[in-house]
């Protein structure tokens, strides 16, 4: 609790250092433009703090930055004697770059909410929601890298649902979302914040589980299978699931070796009874079954 606050903290003073330096710098370039009278214009330096404020915060602060940044600019008009006597030509002048200020600064709310989008959409499994193999393997680099740094123990889970292909053949591909989606959800609930889970094939999921040594991984390990199972009773869906669950403790090889060692040991428990489980260690190169 006390880190999300201190997060939290820091996020907002972010924010308001950013409006600060937002509104700072459009009285500055309406100074700049007040010293360099009529004959150099700065009417697109007045755009930069709206750009800012429209990418890096959010809508209403944009708009506050565009309403100040057309009012510095119209009192700089004024101070110069810009300001035509005519009502109507001061008021369209005036509204005109407003809106073209707000027309500047939604445009790029609405380009970097799309950018935002397709960005999370790259990284998600489409069905489950859960992280897919690319977005995976990027979090999964770093954390074996931290491991390594540090020197504690990692655990990565290779899971497969067996019999899952009778499920589409006789109660169509909806419900087998739907069961995909049930085991990610029961997964997640007996997961950390700190543990990941992604989908890396049609019926396959792979947990990343950090400082997680193989005691713990087989207590983690059992509480999902319980879960899992619990969830396909209740919905009499007759499946199982296969476990293939590495344990890294020193000399931690490259995650695509570790993958590949735990995608191994699922297999032999596919080829076996399946519905369980079969551990190993990797330590100091050396490979011990459990």
């Amino acid at each position: 609790m006390n880190s999300q606050i201190f997060l939290q903290t820091m996020c907002n003073r972010q924010y308001w250092v950013l409006v600060i330096i937002a509104f700072l710098s459009v009285m500055g370039i309406g100074v700049v433009d007040c010293i360099t009278g009529s004959q150099i214009t700065f009417a697109l330096f007045y755009l930069f703090p709206v750009v800012i404020a429209a990418w890096f915060s959010n809508k209403n602060t944009a708009i506050a930055i565009s309403l100040f940044s057309a009012v510095t600019w119209l009192a700089v008009d004024y101070f110069l004697n810009r300001i035509y006597p005519n009502l109507l030509v001061y008021s369209w002048n005036y509204l005109s770059r407003f809106i073209l200020l707000i027309i500047i600064a939604l445009l790029l709310r609405a380009l970097k909410t799309l950018l935002l989008e397709k960005h999370d959409l790259s990284r998600e499994d489409p069905v489950t929601k859960s992280l897919n193999f690319r977005a995976f393997h990027e979090i999964a680099e770093v954390e074996v890298s931290r491991a390594i740094r540090y020197g504690y123990a990692l655990s990565l889970a290779y899971i497969d649902v067996d019999n899952f292909k009778a499920i589409n053949d006789t109660r169509g591909h909806d419900a087998g979302n739907k069961l995909l989606c049930a085991v990610v959800d029961a997964i997640r609930e007996n997961l950390r914040d700190s543990d990941i889970v992604a989908r890396v094939g049609g019926d396959e999921f792979i947990l990343l589980l950090p400082v997680t040594d193989q005691a713990s991984a087989q207590i983690v390990i059992a509480k999902i299978q319980n879960h899992l199972m619990s969830v396909m009773d209740k919905n009499d869906w007759p499946v199982t699931f296969s476990f293939g669950v590495l344990t890294c403790i020193e000399n931690i090889p490259a995650i695509d070796r570790i993958i590949a060692m735990a995608d191994h040991l699922m297999y032999s428990v596919k080829k076996g009874s399946k519905n369980g489980a079969k551990f190993m260690t990797y330590w100091n190169q050396n490979e011990t079954d459990s």
